[in-house]
């Protein structure tokens, strides 16, 4: 017997979980369709608990590296010195207004839109005594012709009465009396001793009308786009300086109020700082603020009480660090007041950060009373360390090695025998010991790539301000830690131990923009969180040595950013490496946004992404706000290419585009689709001769769909983008319903809070070998064939469209040269409105197949949401196109769904009668999320024929209907064709099951289907459920048993799997593949928990012939993770593994034992099962 599978499309896999408050489900409604991945929104809020040195020492102007324990003399030269006293004016920085929160508005605002040169504030941020001191930094004085004595600056900030205040007698010589910085000229290291104190030493620069220009760093921001600063430009950013970071606690403020301002309510923010403001111990939890949902009453009091905190005291570390682990233990501040106190572990996976900051050493008479916590490692919660799947030993992030119970801590945990109470042991207690035991939360918490833990913890990061330590670099193998001291140099030692400790940073910032790149730094860390949703791509299912690399793509949900990395393949095993062979992000970040080939679509024609080759387009890429808009077009586009010099974290910045953390856009259900030299053997005319041309040596290439406007081209050997894509359809789709001559490409220049994540192009491309000389233009084929390889693409929920690229050859010189590869998109400008009207969101992944009546055609479905929103009639349609021109041929309409209610035709797959050697389709088949499963018949001789039946209609045990939105598969049993086909849908946050506000499918059962298609004119299966039989799943530990009821296709019309209806939501979005005799697919069970983000995951192999258990392969659980759709791999020593890529990033190999009665063959690209 011979089974036969077709060529079918890749799913995408929706990324997965959803808020919990939305609007409820309607009968008739439109689909709920997210614009960020699900599982984005249900993580568990984290809690960052900012600990602030409000210290004495924190009113000094200095930081120089030798002023731990007093302030840098400001009679000496040095200290006007940036590059020794690096607190001081820095020409190079770009010195921005402290931000202040607006709670009415809610916005940030400028607590000054700047400081004023001539009345600049002395302290911006006091609300009582000296709110209104002002100083006036554009005087100048009169002396001699040697500059007056110094300081300049005393603590009244009277200026040096040495300098007088109009000319008179020897004092005729005029100098800024404020406005000066000094410049190290002399030979050696500048040290700030008293020997090199002199003019011989130092220039003088000074700020001054007189003076026109000045030099211009290429750090500076301010100063537009001249080559030097004006005075005025000079001048303000002095006046900025002075305002809100001459001293250290303006410096931290200022920094705090700028970075903090990025975080929203999903994120839980509190406050604190190491003393009461005048003794060394905070007993009574003086300048504490809870921590809360950092939403507009907790920004503004955090906010106020990070500006009102006014320097004093000694700086007890210690014991401030031990207060936050137990506050983040009791959920109580220690000393706090009754009104004070808040449940500070909501959930039990929630996670916790302190970030400590110092300028100094740590002192104060009280201490921790931990012990010696980082000498022997405690028993560790169980399965800690080690791999999920294998159990095999993994090593700690920063050690490299695991952590054994009853060891030594290896280093550079491990302190000595004989220190304790130190801070590094206070970090290391609060992140080594379970916070809730002995209700014991471990597993819960979501481990990351820098911290294993799982168990409820504080992971601690630290900031020093400029004072320097006794060691360069950590220690490593049996080496210890410097004993600490307090008011010594290994204090600061001891705060960078604190940090390894607890798993976090430690970060030593010497000047207001390394504080500020720190605490961004910190904050990125902690809300940034890498998830993956596509299925990994391989470049030969049939692994061999030199072909044997798998392309996985990532995102990052703290600023939007994704990752394309590739992955060698074990040959022996299918595993993949641990170490990507490349990342297109690093590469892509590195590669001048001038030198990046890109191309857009104007309607007609493939075009250049410039403002040239967009000309009857560019207004629509004005910013929508003023500034920068309205005629700013020609900034955005080169920003949207890679252009980072007019980046800011938000309007507050001097700069008016958002800031990317990496040029390449988040990846998140686009898979990667992979093209090397043709690899099919049609018996076509010419194709053999175009397979032994040019195209056998071209370069292989990856492309991958992102959310930052673009389809990109990366060489697969080596990760370089060759070109990228900007489809028009993007292009002309509106920034919102009330900014409709705005791109929606604009939504990626625009800062916080305005930027919303939108996805751009999230579908999967397929690129197929098609004679474009066959096709219905020119039936039958001419005698002169024209093969081309024709990558076709959607958008998913960026638009409502589809494009088309010639790819034959990858290579592209130019803009224009990419612009040639543009074939067509569809719609277009000369697509009749009432087609226009009924394409939706286009989810589905476009087809290539041959037909018998208009030769090669491409086939793209309606979608999701092309009713009431478009005015279109809420029909699934599919759209049958000339692949050469794009040009509509036919519109096969299901009749079924209404604008009200839209049908949702979304993903297809062909039946391929010779797969690999003939293309020819005769049925396509797809399903919707009414439950239909429609056969599209194009075997016909003429496109007059082709019409459209409907198959079944999915239900369960209780004649509830079942929704369809993977594609499905199809096969042969003993000469009967089969379609293969799951159940539930995962689009929106209406989706998800015991969530506030679920659709009515979120929490019924879900099922797998195998039906008949006897092939008549009248094949629909009613009443279904009597007629198939049933199997059922159910859990037992780790494995998924499934019956195994005998089939017979005579008299059934095929089986049905039931998933197990506990847990609640089980369904199958992910797409099958038949492979082997196996029929292998995902299940994911969405979670309203935040603790289990996203939900879990089953793996399933099903004998493809009555949907039953195969003998010696079990299905499994995967994991409390979300899954991709299977991809199957053969070994060279005959073997099969399954790749599932999972929602935390990570890769998984299952084996797969082929059935006996089945002789193992080659895994192909278009699947041939002998039996």
């Amino acid at each position: 017997m011979q089974s036969i599978a077709k060529r079918t499309s890749t799913s995408i896999v929706a990324m997965m979980v959803a808020s919990l408050v939305f609007q409820p489900f309607a009968a008739l409604a439109a689909t709920d369709l997210t614009d960020v991945p699900l599982i984005v929104q249900s993580r568990a809020k984290p809690n960052i608990l900012f600990t602030l040195d409000n210290s004495g020492s924190m009113e000094w102007g200095s930081i120089t590296g030798t002023d731990a324990t007093g302030e840098f003399s400001k009679s000496r030269r040095a200290y006007y010195s940036p590059t020794f006293n690096e607190l001081y004016y820095n020409p190079t920085i770009t010195y921005l207004p402290g931000v202040k929160y607006d709670s009415t508005a809610p916005t940030f605002t400028s607590s000054m839109p700047a400081s004023s040169a001539a009345s600049a504030r002395v302290d911006p941020y006091a609300t009582t005594n000296g709110s209104t001191a002002t100083v006036d930094l554009t005087e100048t004085c009169w002396n001699t012709t040697t500059p007056p004595d110094l300081p300049r600056y005393t603590s009244s900030f009277a200026a040096n009465r040495n300098c007088a205040d109009t000319s008179s007698g020897t004092k005729t010589t005029s100098y800024a009396r404020y406005a000066f910085y000094y410049v190290w000229k002399g030979s050696g290291t500048e040290s700030g001793s008293s020997g090199q104190d002199s003019d011989s030493n130092y220039n003088r620069v000074e700020i001054t009308s007189a003076t026109a220009t000045y030099p211009k760093a290429s750090t500076r921001t301010d100063c537009g786009t001249g080559a030097t600063c004006t005075y005025a430009q000079e001048i303000q950013n002095f006046a900025n300086w002075f305002s809100y970071y001459r001293i250290r606690i303006l410096t931290a403020k200022s920094s705090l109020g700028l970075a903090f301002s990025v975080l929203d309510n999903k994120s839980r923010v509190g406050f604190s700082t190491i003393n009461n403001n005048s003794s060394d111990v905070n007993t009574n939890a003086t300048n504490f603020v809870a921590l809360s949902d950092f939403g507009s009453t907790q920004k503004s009091t955090w906010y106020n009480k990070l500006y009102s905190i006014n320097p004093g005291g000694g700086t007890p570390l210690i014991p401030a660090l031990e207060r936050a682990g137990e506050y983040f233990r009791t959920g109580t501040m220690p000393g706090a007041s009754t009104t004070a106190r808040s449940t500070t572990v909501p959930l039990a996976c929630t996670p916790n950060y302190t970030i400590l900051s110092t300028d100094g050493y740590w002192n104060g008479s009280d201490s921790a009373s931990v012990g010696n916590t980082d000498q022997t490692v405690p028993t560790l919660p169980a399965n800690v360390y080690r791999d999920a799947d294998t159990g095999a030993a993994i090593n700690d992030p920063i050690a490299g090695v695991p952590l054994v119970a009853g060891q030594r801590f290896p280093a550079p945990f491990y302190g000595g025998a004989d220190t304790s109470d130190t801070l590094a042991d206070v970090a290391m207690k609060y992140w080594i010991s379970d916070l809730t035991a002995p209700t014991s939360s471990a597993g819960k918490v979501a481990s990351n790539p820098s911290d294993p833990a799982t168990w409820q913890h504080m992971v601690t990061f630290t900031i020093g301000l400029g004072a320097s330590g006794t060691v360069s670099t950590p220690p490593t193998g049996t080496d210890a830690w410097p004993t600490p001291a307090a008011d010594s140099a290994t204090a600061i030692d001891d705060l960078w131990h604190a940090a390894l400790n607890g798993h976090g940073q430690y970060f030593n910032a010497k000047d207001p923009a390394k504080l500020q790149t720190a605490l961004g730094s910190i904050l990125n860390n902690i809300v940034n969180r890498t998830g993956a949703a596509a299925s990994v791509a391989v470049s030969n299912p049939n692994v061999q040595s030199g072909d044997n690399t798998a392309f996985a793509s990532s995102f990052n949900s703290g600023t939007w950013y994704g990752d394309l990395e590739a992955f060698a393949i074990d040959i022996t095993n299918g595993s993949l490496g641990s170490t990507p062979l490349w990342s297109a992000q690093s590469l892509l970040d590195s590669k001048a946004f001038g030198t990046r080939k890109i191309a857009s679509f104007d309607g007609s024609n493939g075009v250049p992404f410039t403002t040239t080759g967009l000309s009857a387009k560019v207004s629509r890429f004005n910013s929508v706000a003023t500034p920068p808009g309205p005629s700013d077009n020609a900034a955005v586009i080169s920003y949207l290419r890679g252009d980072r010099s007019k980046e800011g974290t938000d309007s507050t910045s001097g700069q008016p585009y958002r800031t990317r953390t990496h040029v390449l856009g988040d990846i998140v259900n686009g898979e990667p689709t992979y093209v090397s030299a043709p690899r099919s053997s049609y018996t076509d005319p010419g194709y053999s001769t175009f397979k032994a041309g040019t195209a056998a040596s071209r370069t292989r290439v990856v492309y991958q769909g992102a959310n930052d406007g673009m389809l990109h081209a990366f060489d697969a050997a080596t990760g370089n983008e060759l070109w990228a894509y900007v489809p028009g359809g993007i292009v002309d789709a509106n920034l919102s319903t009330t900014s409709t001559g705005t791109s929606s490409l604009v939504g990626l220049t625009q800062q916080s809070p305005t930027f919303q994540h939108r996805f751009y192009v999230d579908g999967t491309s397929v690129a197929t070998d098609v004679d474009l000389s066959n096709t219905l233009a020119n039936q039958p084929t001419p005698s002169t064939p024209s093969w081309a390889t024709v990558l076709i693409g959607g958008l998913a929920k960026g638009g409502r469209g589809y494009f088309a690229l010639n790819v034959t050859d990858p290579a592209a010189a130019s803009d224009t040269a990419v612009a040639s590869k543009v074939m067509w998109e569809f719609p277009n400008a000369s697509t009749a409105a009432e087609v226009k009207n009924n394409i939706g969101y286009s989810y589905g992944t476009p087809l290539n197949v041959k037909t018998k009546a208009a030769g090669w055609v491409t086939l793209v479905t309606s979608g999701y949401n092309n009713g009431a929103d478009t005015g279109g009639d809420g029909a699934g349609h599919l759209f049958v196109l000339n692949t050469a021109t794009g040009a509509l041929i036919k519109d096969l309409s299901t009749g079924t769904g209404s604008s009200a209610n839209p049908s949702g035709l979304a993903k297809v797959s062909a039946f391929l009668v010779s797969p690999g050697t003939d293309d020819t389709a005769d049925y396509v088949y797809g399903g919707d999320l009414l439950g239909n499963v429609w056969r599209f018949d194009l075997s016909a001789n003429s496109t007059t024929d082709w019409n459209v039946k409907r198959l079944a209609t999915l239900v369960d045990t209780s004649g509830r209907v079942q929704p369809i939105t993977a594609s499905p598969e199809l096969g042969v049993v003993k000469g009967k064709r089969m379609v293969y086909v799951g159940t539930g849908q995962y689009l929106g946050a209406s989706d998800i099951p015991g969530a506030t506000g679920a659709n009515a499918s979120a929490s019924l059962p879900q099922s797998f289907y195998g039906l008949l298609d006897d092939k008549s004119d009248n094949p629909t299966i009613t009443p279904l459920r009597t007629q198939l039989v049933r199997q059922t799943a159910t859990t037992s530990g780790t494995n998924v048993n499934v019956t195994t009821n005998p089939l017979d296709l005579t008299t059934n019309k095929g089986w049905v799997l039931d998933f197990a209806t506990t847990p609640v939501g089980e369904r199958a979005y992910t797409s099958p593949v038949l492979f082997q005799g196996v029929l292998a697919f995902t299940t994911n069970i969405p979670s309203s928990d935040p603790c289990t983000p996203g939900g879990s995951s089953n793996l399933y192999f099903l004998n493809y012939s009555n949907g039953g258990a195969i003998p010696n392969l079990t299905s499994r659980f995967v994991g409390n993770v979300l899954a991709s759709r299977v991809q199957p791999e053969g070994l060279p020593n005959g073997t099969v593994k399954i790749l599932v890529r999972t929602s935390d990033g990570k890769n998984k190999v299952y084996d797969v034992a082929v059935p006996s009665a089945t002789t193992p063959t080659r895994i192909m690209w278009r699947e041939v099962i002998t039996n």
